[in-house]
């Protein structure tokens, strides 16, 4: 799924063409974490097109699901093959989350000490779900100096 916030337009990826993309100058981007650790297949065949994008100038901001109970050595690894992809665009990448409040050995999704973007358990942490959507939204909303009632 992509989510354009500057025309407010969801996107399902697997119906869209990479120049769907240029359109907007603020994107959010997300996707689930499949089996051991692969990308939603959508994104799998989307990913070489999106790497060869330019999109410098743009923002944006990532999230991913993924199940730190059942996959703990690959969870939310999909995020992590995401945010690969858009890293060769020459985007800027906003949003990163912090790893406290999550119990996994290992995930793609980690740089450092954050994750590339918000990620959500809903298998294992759906009451910290909303609170979480809620407060990456204002994080956003800060880094992009957007309208809060947007």
């Amino acid at each position: 799924m992509a989510l354009a916030l500057d025309a407010s337009a969801v996107h399902n990826i697997r119906l869209s063409r990479p120049e769907d993309l240029l359109g907007y100058t603020h994107l959010i981007l997300g996707t689930s974490t499949w089996g051991e650790g692969d990308i939603q297949p959508d994104w799998n065949e989307f990913l070489p097109s999106l790497r060869a994008l330019d999109l410098r100038g743009h923002h944006v901001a990532l999230f991913g699901l993924g199940d730190q109970e059942t996959y703990p050595e690959t969870f939310a690894s999909g995020l992590g093959r995401l945010y690969d992809a858009v890293q060769a665009t020459g985007a800027t990448v906003d949003g990163f989350w912090p790893l406290a409040g999550y119990s996994f050995e290992k995930s793609e999704a980690v740089r450092g000490e954050r994750f590339v973007g918000l990620v959500i358990d809903k298998l294992n942490q759906a009451p910290l779900t909303n609170e979480r959507v809620a407060a990456w939204a204002a994080q956003l909303q800060r880094c992009w100096a957007l309208p809060a009632n947007r």
